[in-house]
Protein backbone atom coordinates (compact mmCIF):
# COMPACT_ATOMS: atom_id res chain seq x y z
CA UNK A 1 0.00 0.00 0.00
CA UNK A 2 1.29 3.43 -0.93
CA UNK A 3 0.38 6.70 0.79
CA UNK A 4 0.20 10.05 -0.99
CA UNK A 5 -0.48 13.61 0.10
CA UNK A 6 -2.10 16.18 -2.16
CA UNK A 7 -2.76 19.87 -1.67
CA UNK A 8 -4.87 22.00 -3.99
CA UNK A 9 -6.93 25.16 -4.03
CA UNK A 10 -9.34 26.88 -6.40
CA UNK A 11 -6.48 27.46 -8.83
CA UNK A 12 -5.38 23.81 -9.05
CA UNK A 13 -2.90 21.38 -7.52
CA UNK A 14 0.07 22.79 -5.63
CA UNK A 15 1.54 19.58 -4.29
CA UNK A 16 1.33 15.82 -4.78
CA UNK A 17 3.89 13.56 -3.13
CA UNK A 18 4.50 9.95 -2.13
CA UNK A 19 4.63 9.87 1.68
CA UNK A 20 4.76 6.09 2.09
CA UNK A 21 8.12 6.15 3.90
CA UNK A 22 6.59 8.46 6.54
CA UNK A 23 3.75 6.12 7.44
CA UNK A 24 4.16 5.43 11.18
CA UNK A 25 4.58 1.65 10.77
CA UNK A 26 7.28 2.05 8.12
CA UNK A 27 8.95 5.10 9.72
CA UNK A 28 9.13 3.57 13.21
CA UNK A 29 10.57 0.31 11.90
CA UNK A 30 13.21 2.13 9.82
CA UNK A 31 14.23 4.39 12.72
CA UNK A 32 14.56 1.37 15.02
CA UNK A 33 16.74 -0.42 12.47
CA UNK A 34 18.90 2.71 11.99
CA UNK A 35 19.35 3.16 15.74
CA UNK A 36 20.29 -0.50 16.21
CA UNK A 37 22.76 -0.27 13.32
CA UNK A 38 24.26 2.95 14.66
CA UNK A 39 23.25 4.87 11.53
CA UNK A 40 22.20 8.49 11.32
CA UNK A 41 18.46 8.92 12.00
CA UNK A 42 16.62 11.37 9.78
CA UNK A 43 14.22 13.77 11.46
CA UNK A 44 10.52 13.08 10.92
CA UNK A 45 9.65 15.71 8.32
CA UNK A 46 6.03 14.90 7.51
CA UNK A 47 4.78 16.94 10.47
CA UNK A 48 6.81 19.92 9.28
CA UNK A 49 5.43 19.61 5.76
CA UNK A 50 1.84 19.47 7.00
CA UNK A 51 2.44 22.46 9.27
CA UNK A 52 3.83 24.51 6.38
CA UNK A 53 0.83 23.61 4.23
CA UNK A 54 -1.59 24.48 7.03
CA UNK A 55 0.10 27.85 7.54
CA UNK A 56 -0.09 28.58 3.82
CA UNK A 57 -3.79 27.74 3.86
CA UNK A 58 -4.45 29.78 7.00
CA UNK A 59 -2.93 32.92 5.51
CA UNK A 60 -4.64 32.48 2.13
CA UNK A 61 -8.20 31.55 3.15
CA UNK A 62 -9.68 33.05 -0.01
CA UNK A 63 -8.11 30.22 -2.03
CA UNK A 64 -10.06 27.45 -0.20
CA UNK A 65 -7.25 24.96 0.27
CA UNK A 66 -7.74 21.24 0.66
CA UNK A 67 -5.10 18.81 1.93
CA UNK A 68 -5.75 15.06 1.81
CA UNK A 69 -3.83 11.86 2.39
CA UNK A 70 -4.91 9.01 0.16
CA UNK A 71 -3.75 5.48 -0.61
CA UNK A 72 -3.27 3.47 -3.74
CA UNK A 73 -1.94 0.22 -5.08
CA UNK A 74 0.55 0.29 -7.94
CA UNK A 75 0.16 4.05 -8.49
CA UNK A 76 3.21 6.00 -9.50
CA UNK A 77 3.70 9.66 -8.65
CA UNK A 78 4.31 10.48 -12.32
CA UNK A 79 0.88 9.08 -13.17
CA UNK A 80 -0.76 11.22 -10.49
CA UNK A 81 1.06 14.31 -11.73
CA UNK A 82 -0.02 13.55 -15.29
CA UNK A 83 -3.62 13.06 -14.14
CA UNK A 84 -3.47 16.36 -12.23
CA UNK A 85 -2.26 18.12 -15.39
CA UNK A 86 -4.67 16.53 -17.84
CA UNK A 87 -7.89 16.41 -15.81
CA UNK A 88 -7.49 17.87 -12.32
CA UNK A 89 -11.17 17.88 -11.35
CA UNK A 90 -11.54 14.12 -11.81
CA UNK A 91 -8.47 13.57 -9.60
CA UNK A 92 -9.89 15.92 -6.95
CA UNK A 93 -13.22 14.08 -7.03
CA UNK A 94 -11.45 10.70 -6.80
CA UNK A 95 -9.34 11.85 -3.83
CA UNK A 96 -12.36 13.30 -2.02
CA UNK A 97 -14.16 9.97 -2.43
CA UNK A 98 -11.24 7.60 -1.75
CA UNK A 99 -9.15 9.48 0.78
CA UNK A 100 -7.43 7.98 3.80
CA UNK A 101 -7.44 11.17 5.90
CA UNK A 102 -8.55 14.77 5.55
CA UNK A 103 -5.90 17.17 6.85
CA UNK A 104 -7.67 20.36 5.82
CA UNK A 105 -10.78 21.19 3.82
CA UNK A 106 -11.69 24.88 3.73
CA UNK A 107 -14.59 24.04 1.45
CA UNK A 108 -16.32 22.14 4.26
CA UNK A 109 -14.58 23.82 7.21
CA UNK A 110 -12.78 20.61 8.24
CA UNK A 111 -9.40 20.55 9.93
CA UNK A 112 -7.56 17.57 11.41
CA UNK A 113 -4.81 18.28 13.92
CA UNK A 114 -1.80 16.10 13.11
Amino acid sequence: MQYFMAMWDIHGFEHISDITKYHPDIWDRQVMMDVLAGNHVEPYVLGNIVTRFELRARYNPDRQYEIYIFTGEDIEIKDLNQWAESNPQTLVDWIRTNHYKVILDHRNNKTTIT
